[in-house]
């Protein structure tokens, strides 16, 4: 199934490939998204947000808070903590819903 779109009703092996696929970056479609296998990596690669906001306090302190590159550094942050947080969000709603849902054994046995 490698390049073939797989419904996001899919069940059993099918969306299991799905997802790893995702997990993976190498998504195929457009129903399928290759934040996830980003947003894996960024999570074990996580820089706390307040370490990076006293860095920027540091950074403005020497700078100023008017300075271009300050600014800049400012907004390219901002942005990028932004979408960090959708993508750890939207991770943690994948994992419960579609995968532990295919681990695990269905309540009737």
């Amino acid at each position: 199934m490698p390049d073939k779109t797989i419904s996001i009703r899919a069940a059993g092996v099918a969306i299991v490939v799905k997802l790893c696929r995702q997990f993976r970056g190498k998504s195929f479609g457009p129903t399928e998204k290759d934040y996830l296998g980003f947003a894996l990596y960024e999570r074990g690669h996580w820089v706390a947000t307040a370490s990076v906001e006293r860095w920027l306090q540091q950074l403005a302190a020497i700078l100023g808070e008017t300075s271009e590159l300050y600014l800049a550094i400012l907004a390219a942050w901002t942005e990028y903590a932004r979408d960090r947080n959708a993508r750890a969000d939207r991770l943690r709603l994948q994992i419960p819903k579609r995968l532990w849902a295919w681990c695990l054994p269905d309540a009737d046995g």
